[in-house]
Order: structure tokens, then sequence, then C-alpha cells
């Protein structure tokens, strides 16, 4: 009886927050927000509250040993990062299939600025995203005949910023442990530091903290010797890896189309970039120890899969990484730093610049 109040209790939150939206944006938005509303209220009914699983004779032991391993990996984040829980990871969603949304993100032809969508609440976006395959194919073809390079992801995880309890969804417990560990934590930071309108600072700051987070709780609970702690340690030398490609393509395109030449010369030297970089990525995947990267090649490159995929990696001299560093790599003063960044108006790297400047005139610096 108490698990139906709570689910009605949520629902009636997202028929409070969300069907004004509905009826204040235009009618292509609104109905785009309403199929979000709809898509979020399923979930909602159909999470099952993790003592139950738990309970359930019925349900396979590995799957009950990885929900306990998220309760783990959520005390640890808010007890030693400082990251909200708000209710979050209680329930339990099955999906079906392996994909939990997919995301649709635009580039024009001649530029890396991505194409963006601006929404009540969360401001601007440059990614949009579809509980339904079909619906984001739509939106690339739409995209696509206005002249705009598209670009596909597939998500295992998203969070509601804290506005609703997120449960525990089948496609993160499908993979490997470090993988569900980096990505509980990953979408805790997004419960606790949101900006508005940054997209690109909210999911790296999220991709950083998880990566870190997940080779801080690994060696505390388990320690070095634990083959869980290699595993971190070789996806984030892999991301380091394809952070740096990526980056490298970025500045190539970034640096050809901020030259004053026709644009025809334009578009057939921005091919020879992207036939470049699938050989030289194709060297890059030979060092990689793990295979999630394996297949980011799979249907090309382009300015909207360079933007996307830069969209969560750091390489590893960033802005965040020296950061982090000049705070003793102590990861909840980290958080703490990015906490307060919620409360300037100002660019979040332009502060962080600010702040490392201001750090290193310091008399203790």
């Amino acid at each position: 009886m108490l698990h139906t109040e709570r689910i009605m209790s949520k629902m009636r939150w997202i028929f409070v927050l969300l069907l004004p939206l509905c009826l204040l944006t235009s009618c292509a938005k609104g109905m785009y927000i309403g199929r979000l509303a709809w898509g979020e209220a399923k979930i909602v009914w159909g999470s099952i509250p993790i003592q139950e699983v738990l309970r359930d004779e019925g349900r396979a032991e590995g799957l009950k040993e990885k929900i306990r391993l998220v309760q783990e990996v959520k005390q640890f984040a808010h007890e030693k990062i400082g990251l909200s829980l708000d209710g979050c990871y209680e329930a339990f969603y099955g999906v079906k299939g392996d994909t939990l949304i997919y995301l649709v993100s635009a580039c024009p032809k001649d530029s890396l600025e991505p194409y963006t969508w601006s929404f009540p609440i969360v401001g601007e976006v440059s990614y949009k995203g579809f509980f339904k395959r079909k619906y984001a194919l739509e939106e690339m073809e739409r995209l696509g005949r206005g002249g705009l390079d598209t670009c596909l992801q597939r998500a295992i995880a998203f969070s509601t910023l804290g506005w609703l309890s997120d449960p525990i969804y089948s496609t993160i417990l499908d993979r490997h442990q470090v993988i569900i560990i980096n990505t509980i934590i990953h979408e805790l930071v997004h419960n606790t530091i949101f900006l508005k309108g940054e997209t690109e600072f909210n999911e790296q700051i999220a991709s950083f903290v998880g990566e870190k987070g997940a080779l801080m709780f690994i060696e505390e609970r388990f320690g070095h010797s634990n083959p869980w702690y290699q595993r971190a340690l070789d996806l984030a030398r892999d991301e380091e890896l394809v952070a740096g490609f990526i980056q490298e393509l970025y500045d190539e395109l970034k640096g050809l189309y901020g030259q004053e030449i026709p644009l025809e010369e334009k578009m057939r030297k921005r091919e020879k970039i992207f036939t470049q970089g699938q050989r030289r990525f194709a060297e890059t995947k030979m060092l990689l120890k793990t295979g999630y990267f394996l297949d980011l090649d799979r249907e090309g490159f382009n300015n909207a899969s360079i933007v996307s995929y830069r969209r969560y990696l750091t390489p590893p001299d960033s802005l965040l990484q020296q950061t982090y560093e000049a705070l003793g790599c102590d990861l909840r003063d980290f958080v703490k730093l990015l906490e307060s960044l919620k409360k300037t108006r100002k660019a979040p790297y332009r502060s962080l610049e600010r702040w490392l400047k201001g750090r290193s005139h310091s008399p203790s610096g």
C-alpha cells in the first residue's frame, strides 16, 4: 500500500511539473515534453522497491549482488564525496533491451558550435533524449534535412536532477561492476551539481568525478589487488587515450573552420581530416585495454559525433584535472568547489581558471 502511495505521489509531481510546460511551449516542443513525461511516468509506475527484489527468490543472485553494490556506492558517494542522494536508487526498473534512452546531437557542417534546444528549468541543452529509437531517428532525419551533421548515442541511465527519485535501471546492472560504480557516481553528480545551460560542463564534471570516485571506492573497499581496481585503471587510461584523440581531431577541425576559404574547399578538407582520423583511431584502438570505445567510429566521424564524444571525455591535462590536483586530489573538496559555481552567473570554466590563477598567486601557493 505504501509503495502504491509513493508511486501516485511521484506521478502527481510529474503531472504538476510537466503539464504546464507542455501547455506553455510550442506544439512540437509540448508533444516532446509530453512524451518524456509519459516515459517517466511508466518508469515510476513500473519501478519495484529494492527490498522486494532482494526478497524475491526468483531473482538471480547476481542481480541482487549488484543491487547491494549500488547501495554501497551511493552511501560512499554521499559520505566520502559529498554527493546528494535525494532518495535515489531505492527502487529497481527493468528496461526492455540494452538502451534506456537515445540521445540525438547535431552540428553545422562547417562549425563545431553544437545545435541546441531550449527547455524550461534546464535551459539550453546540446542533446535531445528519446525513450524510443524511432523518435530519435525521426529527429535526426529532420535535422539532416536542415543541413546538419547528426549523431545518435545510447545511454544506460539518466538523472532527473533530484526532481524525482531515480530507480536503479537494469541497463546499469547489465554492465561490469566498474561501470556500475562509475555510472552511479556520475548520475549522483548531476543530482548535486547542475548549471543551467552548461551541458558540456555538467557532463564533463560528472564523468570526471565518476572516474575518480570509482577508483576511490574500489581502493577503499577492496584494495589495489582487486581485479576491479585494475579494470578501473584500464578504463581511465582508455578514456584518456580516446579523449586525447578526440581533442586532436577537434582542434584540427576548429582550425579549418576558422579559415577564410570557400565553403567547398572547407568541405573537401574536412572529409580528408575525417578520413585521416579514421586511420588514426584504428591505431588508437590497438592500444585500448577495455572494449568500451571500440565502436566509436562505427558510423564514421562528423562534427556532431566529435562534439558529442568530447562532451563526456576530458584529456589528462584538462582544467578539471589541474583543479583537482591543486586541491591535493581531495574529491570531496573538489565537489564543494564545483558546487560553489552554482552561485555565480559566470562561465564555469572561466571561474575555475580564475580560481587556479588566484591560488597560484597566493602566498601559500
